[in-house]
């Protein structure tokens, strides 16, 4: 009796897995589950999380085989984006630095002549802002969605500050400067929009259900519970910087570089017996990029199983 209990569990077992396997399409998806993808993704979800990076670092620099001008430029950046069930937060640094080497003539020197020239610029700048947020979506049997998106009670910084120097203040109309600017704001307005369309697989077969496309939220679900649905981002609404397809959800990297020359061009040459001459060389822009984005990763909680649109009022 034992036997065949234990011989009927294992028919039934062996049964099952490929039922089940054939449900399982996110690499996290349960082991198990009786309901197809489209049954578990079907129903009303919240978002309960979401987070999302990048950054930015580039430069330049041009100079030239004529003379000692040099021109060097940088910026860096980071922001970050974070919603934690209750308040969608964002926050960004940058920075700016350019340096150009050059020269000018003074024509009011005995004798007239040329002057070495450097020119400094700086810039850095925060922001922060903060807000009350829900985001919903329904996904109905018909392949129909409504979206229902609220904001609120915003506030926010900004700073702000620059310094432009020279090294030669005798040059006309060169001044040092810079200034500041900081700024705090708060908004108690409330918002909210509600969006419908259709959704569907983009890869709707055996083997396939699993990027989802469903209006303002497009991207890889890697996890599909029937309690919990986590979704790799490729677009939607709260992402600072829409991107497109990049993989399988790993830190993306835009990495490189690039060099310019023009040759034989006519270039100002410094010689003082005739200050406005030029001779033929090659000018060269060399950049480097280094931008980087994670792919946002957005958790739902289903808080309702309804798969049939309501009916209108």
């Amino acid at each position: 009796m034992k036997n065949k209990s234990f011989l009927s569990a294992l028919i039934t077992l062996g049964l099952l897995i490929p039922f089940t396997e054939s449900c399982k399409r996110g690499e996290d998806d349960p082991f198990l589950s009786l309901k197809s993808r489209n049954s578990r993704v079907m129903g009303t979800w919240k978002l309960k999380s979401y987070e999302n990076k990048g950054s930015s670092a580039n430069t330049e620099r041009i100079t030239n085989d004529v003379n000692d001008d040099d021109y060097n430029y940088s910026s860096n950046s980071s922001w970050t984006e974070k919603y934690d069930g209750t308040n969608l937060t964002f926050s960004n640094t940058s920075s700016v630095d350019w340096t150009d080497i050059y020269m000018w003539y003074d024509f009011a020197a005995t004798p007239p002549k040329w002057k070495d020239q450097e020119v400094v610029y700086t810039e850095d700048s925060t922001s922060n802002s903060s807000q009350a947020y829900t985001f919903t979506i329904s996904l109905y049997s018909d392949n129909s969605f409504e979206v229902t998106e609220t904001t609120g009670n915003s506030s926010g910084s900004y700073a702000w500050s620059w310094d432009l120097s020279y090294d030669d203040n005798n040059m006309p109309g060169a001044t040092d400067t810079d200034a500041d600017d900081d700024d705090d704001w708060t908004e108690t307005a409330t918002n909210t929009l509600i969006q419908q369309g259709a959704w569907y697989w983009d890869e709707d077969s055996k083997e396939g259900k699993l990027f989802l496309n469903a209006g303002p939220i497009k991207g890889k679900i890697i996890r599909l519970s029937s309690k919990e649905m986590v979704v790799e981002v490729q677009y939607g609404p709260l992402k600072a910087v829409d991107q497109a397809v990049y993989g399988e959800g790993e830190e993306t990297s835009d990495v490189g570089s690039g060099t310019d020359i023009d040759k034989d061009i006519d270039i100002l040459e410094y010689d003082d017996t005739s200050p406005s001459d030029t001779k033929k060389g090659d000018e060269t822009t060399a950049t480097t990029w280094n931008n980087t984005e994670t792919i946002g990763i957005m958790v739902f909680e289903k808080t309702d199983k309804e798969n049939k649109r309501p009916a209108a009022q």
